[in-house]
């Protein structure tokens, strides 16, 4: 059986800790290792993160609040985003609450 995700919204950061882009959280590894997707359908493999570099959320809109509270732009242009890329799991989300 699959583990449940606990935070499976992430923000994911480059140098300096500056945030480059939301993805979500497919797999967690025992010493922490993290794979994240960029967008669902996508035709690579699962990125691997080091989790130090690595926020993560319950929701997208806190991945998105976070996002833009560090790097800028709109909560707005961040969710049609988030949407676009996830139609599944951000839709599955709004449905849960």
């Amino acid at each position: 059986m699959k583990k449940k995700i606990e935070k499976p919204w992430a923000v994911y950061k480059g140098a300096m800790f500056f945030p480059l882009n939301i993805g979500l959280v497919t797999k967690e590894e025992p010493n922490g290792t993290l794979y994240l997707k960029y967008m669902e359908g996508q035709f690579y493999s699962d990125e691997c993160w080091d989790p130090n570099y690595v926020s993560r959320f319950e929701t997208h809109v806190e991945a998105a609040n976070y996002f833009i509270e560090r790097r800028g732009g709109t909560l707005e242009r961040e969710l049609n985003k988030l949407s676009e890329n996830f139609p599944k799991a951000t839709s599955a989300q709004r449905l849960s609450k």
